[in-house]
């Protein structure tokens, strides 16, 4: 009776102090590992050629991901961390999984009853030790942190210019075909070419979304036919009611007309 009542005491202690644990560092650390792993993958999903926002099996949330140490083994083969930012990830790496998984680590002091020399990494970062272990320790992890992410940093501006960079290539190939599409279409007045090139995008963008096939261009070639063929109707019409008040058609419709009636009447069977 007595050794189940003693079970039961620490049971009911032990839940006690469960409900009193302080989170702070823990949640401190585990964000913190949370930010470099998403940018560890990001930096790795671009280094091998994949958008990053596609969903991958080895670097999203799957049960096949790639661990941490695993994905800085990558970025350190491929030269984007040196030996001391791979080190401080480590570090790092150690430090969440005790505070994870480890009841008994509530503080940074902690750490280092069950990671053998874990100080003195930590209290590297730190240039005036005045404060007591628990905050140099601490100032020290929050350094470190932020050592790698300033480099870490580097490398993620590095995929941004390099997107915009890609951006800019993208968007003069696409002045380049649509106008190409403009001229073939015999739309050569540079406002009415002005006036069609955003048309023209939205046409394609639409057809694109319903399916991208061996129909697609057929599919915006009729469409823009038909868009012509209104425009020139419309047209039509005006220099009617300008020829019955003797109005000069101005030179930019005339060529309009002159052009795109030509390519429609060659084109559109």
């Amino acid at each position: 009776m007595y050794i189940k009542y003693k079970r039961t005491l620490l049971l009911e202690t032990s839940y006690q102090q469960l409900l009193k644990m302080n989170f702070k560092n823990r949640e401190i650390v585990i964000k913190n590992a949370l930010k470099i792993e998403r940018i560890t993958s990001i930096l790795i999903k671009h280094l091998i050629g994949i958008h990053i926002q596609e969903e991958t099996r080895s670097l999203d949330n799957k049960s096949s991901v790639l661990s941490l140490k695993s994905k800085i083994d990558l970025l350190y083969d491929s030269e984007k961390l040196d030996k001391k930012q791979y080190s401080n990830i480590l570090h790092i790496m150690s430090i969440r999984n005790q505070f994870a998984h480890n009841y008994e680590c509530n503080d940074f002091a902690d750490l280092a009853i069950f990671i053998d020399g874990i100080n003195k990494p930590l209290l590297k970062y730190v240039e005036e030790q005045a404060d007591g272990t628990e905050a140099n320790l601490k100032r020290g992890f929050n350094s470190m942190v932020d050592d790698v992410m300033n480099h870490l940093k580097v490398e993620f501006e590095s995929i941004i210019s390099d997107y915009k960079k890609s951006l800019r290539r993208a968007k003069y190939r696409l002045d380049e075909e649509y106008s190409k599409m403009l001229d073939y279409y015999g739309i050569k007045d540079p406002q009415e070419r002005k006036e069609y090139k955003p048309v023209f995008q939205q046409i394609i963008e639409e057809e694109k979304r319903k399916g991208i096939d061996e129909t697609l261009d057929e599919r915006v070639k009729l469409r823009v036919i038909d868009l012509l063929k209104l425009r020139i109707e419309k047209l039509e019409k005006q220099l009617v009611t300008m020829a019955k008040k003797k109005i000069s058609c101005p030179a930019g419709q005339q060529r309009f007309l002159a052009g795109t009636l030509a390519v429609i009447i060659k084109k559109k069977e």
